[in-house]
């Protein structure tokens, strides 16, 4: 791990020990780093209109995203490529959803292709690790469905603000990551429980992974 990661997990789990949904003043102190650590993510990653679902990482944000959305969307399909990660395509055969598979060809998704498997009835476009993501995700805006990508340890110059819903988990801080979503995105959650830092997302907030997150995003995007 990271020494300036690991030395901001140990500071906050030592000096933040209010459950942040309290309304004490240990908690009221949790809350406000919660906020800030949540804002830097947002803010360091440029990105408008979004909010931020802590998770255990990419098998929960990817889990969440499809059965989040198949809960609330029947009859739908989604069209995913056959190199996803099977974060992705073992929670989609146990889904609701009709799988259209699209060929990935020199890294790349081929747009007339993809926009063939499109109809009214596409939920869900879930395609990583391309090299036309912005392409891809321009194309996408004009249509009815939602764009996820899966950005684990792939860390790309893309904008964000054009993907719908966005997993990302670093191996540096394993056990950790999130799911970032448009604000509009309705998602019926896998765990139930009571609120955490969000309604998608039941358990305690885990404050010293979050400012701890925080600072991984900030540390992997400094110029």
């Amino acid at each position: 791990m990271n020494k300036e990661i690991l030395e901001t997990f140990i500071k906050v789990s030592q000096e933040f020990i209010g459950n942040s949904n309290s309304l004490h003043k240990l908690g009221t102190k949790s809350k406000q780093l919660e906020n800030a650590s949540t804002k830097q993510i947002l803010d360091t990653l440029n990105l408008k209109d979004k909010e931020v679902i802590y998770t255990s990482g990419k098998c929960e944000s990817n889990n969440l995203t499809i059965f989040g959305l198949d809960a609330l969307q029947k009859n739908k399909n989604v069209i995913v490529s056959s190199n996803e990660d099977d974060t992705i395509l073992l929670p989609l055969k146990h889904s609701s959803f009709e799988i259209r598979t699209i060929d990935i060809t020199d890294n790349k998704v081929n747009l007339t292709q993809l926009n063939n498997l499109i109809d009214k009835n596409t939920s869900l476009v879930s395609i990583s690790n391309i090299e036309n993501i912005n392409e891809v995700s321009n194309f996408l805006k004009g249509k009815k469905c939602y764009y996820h990508t899966d950005l684990s340890n792939n860390y790309k110059e893309i904008n964000y603000n054009n993907i719908d819903l966005i997993t990302i988990e670093d191996n540096s801080l394993e056990g950790f990551g999130c799911l970032i979503k448009n604000k509009n995105i309705i998602l019926e959650p896998i765990f139930h429980g009571g609120k955490s830092t969000t309604t998608y997302r039941s358990g305690t907030p885990a404050l010293p992974f979050i400012a701890s997150f925080s600072r991984l995003i900030r540390l992997k995007y400094k110029k």
